[in-house]
């Protein structure tokens, strides 16, 4: 599913983060298997999938904030490689620049209740 202002995300994290070409490092495709968490990231190959129902237009906002979580883990591995924790003071940073939380969960009443129950609470992000 191709998504036109995920890519201006990814340009204006890339700026933000000074990480280069996000847009050319990043996949993000729906992830049909998704079920208890929001998104999932492989920092190596830069593919992140993101849970399908967040692609609705009532979610917009939601599949920004989730993009922007998924996009910091892979611009962590860019500027740092693998010896850096996941959702650690680098990940961080980035999420703070970026303008949100830097939470590793989202609080479960920050959802849709249709979303809501049909994901466990404490498994949101990974």
């Amino acid at each position: 599913m191709h998504v036109p202002c995920i890519e201006a995300w990814l340009e204006e994290w890339a700026a933000i983060w000074r990480t280069g070409d996000l847009t050319g490092r990043v996949q993000i495709e729906p992830g049909r298997r998704l079920r208890r968490s929001l998104g999932r990231c492989h920092p190596t190959s830069g593919q992140v999938r993101i849970h399908p129902a967040l692609f609705e237009p009532e979610n917009a906002e939601l599949l920004r904030e989730v993009v922007c979580h998924e996009a910091a883990h892979a611009a962590v591995h860019l500027l740092h490689g693998r010896k850096v924790r996941p959702h650690g003071p680098e990940w961080k940073h980035l999420m703070i620049s970026a303008g949100y939380a830097s939470k590793a969960r989202m609080d479960p009443n920050r959802l849709p209740p249709w979303l809501r129950t049909a994901m466990q609470p404490d498994v949101l992000y990974r």
